[in-house]
């Protein structure tokens, strides 16, 4: 494999895992400081009580989780489909949170935000490289190359 798309691979991984972790302290935070006794006046100008608004925050995390999951198991596979698919769903994910984070204010969401994007702009970027890389060196794809032929 070619030592770029390496370097490329491995700084996908990181910043995958990166996301990842950062992804689980800021539930870990959230749900304390949700727990706290302040008033909470996001979550009642919606109407909603405090189980929901729990159960939403963790299964929209676990669902972040997930994703950053499938983004290092692309990067660790070197796999063209699921970078791409990573890559759009990060965009996604970098669409739908910038409104949290416009409305709350809440810098930990900003810092989600922006991870979010810089994942899916490195994502599509090492995916392009990927099937660059295949077709005009195959033979430097190893394995991935003779199999899918």
């Amino acid at each position: 494999m070619d030592s770029r798309l390496t370097c490329r691979k491995w700084t996908l991984f990181t910043m995958c895992l990166i996301n990842m972790v950062s992804t689980i302290v800021i539930l870990i935070l959230s749900v304390k400081e949700f727990n706290s006794p302040q008033d909470h006046y996001i979550w009642k100008i919606a109407g909603l009580n405090k189980h929901t608004v729990k159960i939403i925050m963790i299964s929209a995390f676990t669902v972040a989780i997930v994703t950053q999951l499938v983004g290092i198991w692309g990067a660790y596979k070197t796999n063209y489909c699921v970078c791409i698919i990573y890559g759009l769903i990060m965009i996604i994910a970098f669409i739908v949170s910038v409104l949290p984070a416009l409305y709350t204010g809440y810098n930990a969401i900003w810092f989600l935000t922006g991870w979010f994007f810089l994942c899916s702009c490195f994502a599509t970027s090492f995916a392009s490289a990927i099937r660059r890389c295949r077709a005009t060196r195959p033979a430097l794809m190893g394995a991935q190359s003779r199999a899918l032929r």
